[in-house]
């Protein structure tokens, strides 16, 4: 009659019984994370999004009844791989890109593989035969569709239909371009976070965008100090 199944009405009932009319049900605990463990601050890591360079992107909270700003980010994955990346950092066993990358590079850790130095790196190749092997029952001449970002900030998704030949070689070829961003991305994040926190006082730090890479300054009064990367 009112539209809501047979669980519902039991359970409005029983609540009923218990704490009287108009009583409202427990709120639902879910999974809660381990004490340590900081969901805001892995996904404001630098690493996984960053700030929106306009003054007016922000959004209004309350924080401990104080009203603030918070300016808003933008994610540079996925869903699906910023969860990968977050079962990654808690120690979970879960594969993702960095399998395909460790196809194409000798070891993911070594900066000559990743800045593509060193000549006895698997290569695209290598890539291309064990994507050939996974989608082996497939034929090449089927479809693959896909979407894909066109550029960052606030750009559409594009929707990719190539196919599965032409999927691999592209997917084959994007890998390889991505070691090289990966690894001074990931290592130019560690880097900023270790300047956060050895901040002095007096200083605060911006980043400034510089043929496509952002780099981060020192502001100490009006005078910016570049700060050099290290070479390690």
């Amino acid at each position: 009659m009112f539209g809501v199944s047979k669980r519902a009405v039991k359970a409005a009932r029983k609540i009923k019984k218990d704490r009287g009319i108009c009583a409202l049900s427990d709120e639902k605990v879910g999974k809660p994370l381990p004490k340590g463990i900081s969901d805001s601050d892995f996904y404001e890591d630098e690493e996984f999004s960053r700030i929106y360079p306009g003054k007016k992107d922000y959004v209004s909270i309350r924080l401990d009844g104080i009203k603030i700003h918070k300016p808003k980010r933008l994610l540079l994955c996925n869903l699906g791989e910023l969860y990968v990346a977050y079962r990654e950092k808690y120690d979970a066993e879960i594969e993702d890109y960095n399998l395909l990358m460790g196809k194409v590079v000798c070891d993911l850790d070594t900066k000559d593989c990743m800045l593509q130095r060193c000549k006895s790196c698997p290569g695209e190749e290598a890539l291309i035969d064990h994507l050939e092997e996974i989608l082996e029952d497939r034929d090449m001449n089927e479809t693959i569709e896909f979407k894909q970002w066109v550029h960052t900030d606030r750009e559409p998704l594009e929707t990719n239909v190539p196919s599965v030949e032409n999927f691999i070689e592209k997917l084959a070829s994007k890998i390889w371009k991505l070691t090289c961003d990966h690894f001074i991305s990931k290592h130019l994040s560690k880097y900023l976070k270790s300047l956060k926190a050895a901040l002095k006082e007096g200083q605060s730090m911006e980043k400034r965008r510089c043929k496509g890479r952002e780099f981060p300054f020192l502001m100490s009064g009006r005078k910016i100090n570049k700060i050099q990367r290290s070479s390690k």
